[in-house]
């Protein structure tokens, strides 16, 4: 009887240690899955954000005669405009008031770079936490597409060398390659992010009301940009059709709507490595 009650007593010592065994095992495994799981995937969106990135830089290189056609509408549209910067700029000077000024500043706000880190940054990050791939892409998208945009308009302002209205000069007056502040109107950046923010959202939310509400947003934030004289109208409406353009390529390719094409930046993982390969 001992001998069965000694032996019961072992066997019962045996299950409660592969019992313990068992569930320790399992919480030093989830966070290594979880852990693996959340690295692939930053992995394979870091190369989906590299990809999108390359691609839209090197984008002219392949631009097809619908593409030429678009961009030259762009050009003359942004031309057109011109021809009011002197009235535009005038008109917000007569109609600056303090209440105005605070308007002014919600909008800009709106616009600046910040905001656009931001917006990307928690949409991404929101999208992780809630294994959600709509936030998660629409962070990327507008991530690659901010990015775009500031490579491309930062090489537009220094090239053009426009003066600013504060300056008090002519909108017809240039100076290329300056690199003096005063001298970086053409286009407007802040223009660029809200157009580029709105978009996105406009484009994956997919609803009338919120396209009307973001878009209205985005050219409230355009106008503030000329109502505190750092740009002109037509720095604003080429800002728009730039962030417009870029964002809409953006969205097209990570949603899969185009024939194939690979060319571009890609991130091909390896054993101990990333290799950077760019297609033409």
């Amino acid at each position: 009887m001992q001998n069965c009650i000694q032996a019961q007593t072992r066997m019962r010592l045996l299950h409660l240690v592969l019992i313990i065994g068992a569930v320790s095992s399992s919480r030093s495994e989830t966070p290594s899955s979880v852990q693996r799981s959340l690295g692939s995937t930053m992995e394979e969106d870091l190369s989906i954000f590299v990809r999108l990135t390359g691609r839209g830089l090197t984008a002219p290189l392949h631009w097809e005669r619908d593409d030429w056609r678009n961009a030259g509408g762009t050009v003359l549209i942004t031309a057109v405009s011109s021809l009011l910067d002197d009235e535009a700029y005038a008109v917000v000077l007569r109609n600056r008031t303090a209440t105005h000024d605070k308007f002014e500043r919600v909008f800009e706000a709106y616009s600046n770079g910040l905001s656009g880190i931001i917006f990307s940054s928690v949409l991404y990050s929101s999208g992780l936490l809630f294994d959600s791939e709509w936030l998660r892409g629409s962070g990327l998208i507008m991530a690659s597409a901010l990015t775009i945009s500031a490579i491309t308009q930062t090489t537009l302002k220094y090239i053009a060398g426009r003066s600013r209205p504060y300056t008090g000069t002519s909108y017809r007056t240039f100076r290329p390659f300056s690199f003096n502040s005063d001298y970086v109107s053409f286009p407007s950046g802040h223009t660029i992010v809200a157009f580029t923010i709105s978009t996105v959202l406009a484009r994956r939310i997919d609803k009338v009301y919120a396209s009307i509400a973001l878009y209205t947003l985005a050219t409230l934030g355009g106008l503030s940009r000329i109502y505190s004289g750092n740009h002109w109208l037509s720095d604003v409406v080429f800002g728009g059709a730039l962030a417009l353009s870029v964002s809409s390529s953006v969205i097209k390719w990570y949603e899969g709507e185009t024939t194939g094409d690979d060319r571009g930046f890609h991130i091909i993982p390896q054993a101990n490595r990333l290799t950077l390969v760019w297609r033409f």
